[in-house]
């Protein structure tokens, strides 16, 4: 085995973050796209003039999702405070709308009086006359387009004119697809200084670990990238789910957060090298972190201690014997399902041939810190190999120990959703409610997504706060004009106090007739 020393300071990182100079873009998608079904999250609606109190069923519901369009349906519109509907796009602090295509089919019959328009910021990009009949994109395949914008903002309104009276007839706005491409000028940006077995300075071995809190404005932060000697060694992403085109939220990746990444430091040669952390977010941004040196030398050889990545250690037994090394099966870092593992090694003597009846010992630490459990025992077998069975649990460190020697192994467990509904069958207009739990994550405070299978693609329609290890939230089916049956599943992804990786539910089946 080696050991990994750093020879640098975490200071160095405060004067060693270098982000790229040109901005990049992003697409966030609405509707019926080339992707397939997207809902309409980035858009949000609102009565006209601004501050008027919108009756319920002013603005609809947003049906992209079910491959249904984007409607402002305009029968509520009968005077008195309301005269409009508009649906905006608005750009992300620190972005602006470079382009915007809307399919969309906007009709108003008769002699009513009312207008149409699409904004983008301060420019009209489509308007009506004031007086109908008119209509727009009748063949559903026309589009509104702008290019070469820095717009904060696309408005989609239809107002009733004032003194006119009501304007309902038969008045409708409906969007069939929607691109916005976001221009995000600002790269990630560290939010601390980073921390870890990586950077603390001190003698290390096996599996290191580097602690990065970041923070993005714009489209958000996708992924991190260690790199060693400008080679890559490893890819994390930490956007979530909902940080994987198409993109349908205006922040569509992490606009802040913490995470944790390994270096498997035996993987390295002896000598000096080279480490960055490269932080890219959904636009294409990139900041790097470092590079920093660091030197991988052989270990030295501790009686009766081992030294944890940090926090309290439990020593070793004093009457171990340094002459042994413990190894263990697998890779250091372990992906696995919420259910009991078990960890399997071999016990040999330093100068060679296994170790019968040799005594390992085992505790175990939440992964993202904590204080180390007590002690459990295992024996070798003749040939000196041990196996060890864990209780299944959320991510956490494992230490196998015996005399001088220790390895850590990191479990890093899927988070174990379940989901059910009620009820399974409805008819249109009605209610389903959607309730789970998360067992071991009493204390977190997240979010769980809901998603719906449109296609080939899952698409989030709903989100929920997960309280006590449980949620609930509730969905109505209002465009189901024959029978279908609809797949649902929840997703949470993971958070500085969520105990787990993302993870994601079963699926469960709504049928839904007209």
């Amino acid at each position: 085995m080696r050991a990994l020393r750093v020879v640098v300071v975490a200071a160095i990182f405060a004067s060693g973050v270098v982000a790229d100079a040109d901005a990049g873009t992003y697409t966030v998608h609405a509707c019926r796209t080339s992707f397939g079904a997207v809902p309409a999250s980035a858009w949000v609606a609102s009565p006209l003039p601004e501050g008027a109190p919108a009756p319920g069923d002013l603005v609809g519901e947003d049906r992209c999702a079910f491959l249904a369009p984007l409607d402002f349906e305009m029968d509520a519109l009968l005077g008195g405070d309301v005269r409009g509907i508009r649906w905006s796009f608005i750009a992300p602090k620190g972005t602006s709308v470079e382009t915007v295509s809307l399919w969309r089919h906007a009709k108003l019959a008769d002699d009513m009086f009312g207008r149409y328009r699409v904004m983008a910021g301060d420019r009209t990009l489509e308007e009506s006359p004031a007086q109908g009949p008119w209509q727009f994109g009748h063949n559903w395949a026309s589009t509104v387009e702008a290019t070469d914008m820095r717009a904060p903002r696309v408005d989609v309104e239809f107002t009733c004119l004032e003194g006119r009276g009501f304007c309902a007839g038969a008045a409708f706005v409906r969007i069939t697809r929607a691109d916005v491409t976001v221009r995000d000028e600002i790269a990630p940006a560290l939010a601390a200084i980073p921390s870890g077995r990586l950077v603390s300075g001190q003698p290390l071995h096996g599996v290191a670990d580097l602690k990065l809190a970041f923070r993005d404005q714009g489209a958000g932060v996708d992924t991190i990238e260690i790199k060693v000697d400008g080679s890559t060694q490893s890819v994390t992403r930490v956007g979530g789910p909902s940080c994987a085109e198409p993109f349908a939220a205006a922040v569509p990746c992490a606009a802040n957060g913490e995470s944790t990444m390994f270096l498997d430091t035996d993987a390295l040669a002896d000598g000096p090298h080279t480490v960055e952390a490269g932080l890219t977010d959904a636009a294409g941004n990139r900041t790097v972190v470092g590079p920093f040196n660091v030197t991988v030398r052989a270990p030295l050889t501790v009686a009766g201690t081992v030294s944890p990545s940090s926090g309290a250690d439990a020593p070793l037994s004093p009457h171990l014997a340094p002459s042994t090394t413990v190894s263990v099966v697998g890779s250091r870092v372990r992906r696995v399902r919420y259910a009991p593992a078990t960890i399997k090694g071999v016990l040999n003597a330093v100068g060679g041939g296994a170790v019968a009846g040799g005594r390992i010992e085992v505790a175990t630490r939440p992964l993202r810190g904590g204080s180390w459990s007590p002690k459990s025992v295992a024996t070798a077998d003749r040939n000196g190999r041990f196996s060890f069975a864990l209780p299944a649990g959320p991510s956490r460190e494992v230490r196998v120990s015996s005399g001088g020697s220790s390895t850590t192994i990191r479990l890093v467990v899927r988070a174990p959703i379940r989901l059910k509904r009620d009820p399974t069958r409805v008819r249109n207009g009605r209610t389903v409610t959607f309730s789970g739990s998360v067992p071991g994550a009493e204390s977190a405070r997240t979010r769980v997504e809901l998603q719906a299978r449109a296609g080939r693609r899952w698409v989030p329609f709903r989100t929920t706060a997960l309280r006590n290890g449980k949620f609930s939230a509730s969905y109505r089916f209002t465009s189901t004009y024959a029978t279908t049956r609809y797949r649902f599943r929840a997703v949470v992804h993971e958070a500085g106090d969520f105990p787990y990786a993302s993870g994601t539910s079963p699926v469960v089946n709504v049928v839904v007739r007209p």
